[in-house]
């Protein structure tokens, strides 16, 4: 059996386990990883644009128009009011889940003294509540700077699709790469402490854990439509779109069907993998913190999933998790006993 160095999680920005290393991903599949990671969501995105713009136009319309709010003011509440929605439906959804015991045969199982408390759980809540204030500012105070760089009115045209799948796809990238980044360069041991280690206060993943991090770590969200020039409501759709995806990540439920899965392929290509893959890969960052710091197409790139591997991905690390629970189980009775 391998065992993992002293650089394996918490402060540390490349985690690696000791010759022999678990052989890394196949070149296919890590094309394939690339192509699920960009053609996905812009998918969904494109969808969401195009279903919901008439709506949009409305909106602007009567906020502009029949209420007379300026541009600028209406860019920082749609952004403020595009992140608190998702944000309240997808943890609703899932705080519903856990209080009323829904879907729990899907939930990954950790030990009670893993799961978050009240108090965390109302302190993670209240944080991401009131981080809007600070949103709201910034969203407000660098619209001339998203002006200079090409951002037009909120009742501007929609680009048109070449324009619109580009603009995604380079956005997808900014946000992914500087995610990445900055997310190995917090694990660094000198800010670990001083600046993630509050986000990583949640071994056991919830959905509200998404937000619950430094006040720095959002900085970065501002780099793709501050350089892009974004039309409001694509970046909207865009932030709608990115912070449904945090709050499933999180989740700390995975949903893994074997018979959706059987074909790698088709699994990642139609988005059975989606809860399942995401969810766990995630949950292994937090419970296990030993690499998986992105997403798979980065961390099989720096080297930095061999935990991940080794315990067999997916599949391995859902049984593994079950096991583990079977094991507390059965020393708890065996001390009652």
């Amino acid at each position: 059996m391998q065992k993992a160095s002293h650089r394996t999680g918490g402060a540390s920005s490349w985690p690696r386990m000791h010759d022999p290393r678990p052989n890394p991903l196949p070149w296919t599949d890590w094309f394939l990883e690339v192509f699920v990671t960009f053609t996905r969501p812009i998918l969904q995105i494109v969808f969401l644009i195009q279903l919901m713009h008439p709506f949009w136009l409305r909106f602007a319309k009567c906020f502009l128009e029949k209420l007379g709010f300026s541009e600028r003011l209406f860019f920082a509440i749609v952004t403020v009011g595009a992140h608190h929605t998702m944000w309240a439906m997808v943890n609703g959804f899932f705080l519903c889940c856990e209080e009323f015991g829904w879907l729990e045969k899907y939930r990954l199982p950790t030990p009670v003294a893993s799961r978050p408390s009240y108090s965390l759980k109302r302190e993670a809540i209240l944080g991401t509540f009131f981080s809007g204030v600070p949103m709201f500012i910034g969203s407000f105070v660098f619209y001339p700077v998203y002006q200079y760089f090409g951002t037009q009115s909120a009742l501007a045209p929609l680009p048109s699709t070449f324009e619109l799948w580009k603009c995604l796809a380079l956005v997808k990238f900014l946000s992914g790469f500087t995610f990445d980044v900055t997310h190995r360069i917090i694990h660094s041991q000198r800010l670990y402490k001083k600046i993630h280690s509050q986000h990583h206060r949640f071994i056991a993943t919830m959905s509200i854990a998404a937000e619950f991090a430094h006040p720095l770590e959002g900085f970065p969200t501002i780099i793709p439509p501050l350089v892009l020039g974004m039309h409001p409501f694509v970046w909207c759709s865009f932030l709608y779109w990115e912070q449904c995806n945090a709050g499933i990540t999180h989740s700390g439920y995975c949903f893994y069907m074997p018979s959706l899965h059987e074909n790698k392929h088709l699994a990642k290509i139609f988005g059975f993998g989606l809860l399942a893959d995401e969810s766990a890969y995630h949950h292994h960052h937090h419970f296990r913190n030993k690499g998986n710091f992105s997403s798979s197409m980065y961390d099989s790139l720096w080297g930095t999933q061999d935990d991940w591997l080794h315990v067999g991905k997916t599949a391995g690390y859902v049984a593994s998790l079950h096991e583990q629970e079977k094991q507390r189980v059965l020393k708890t009775k065996n001390k009652a006993n």
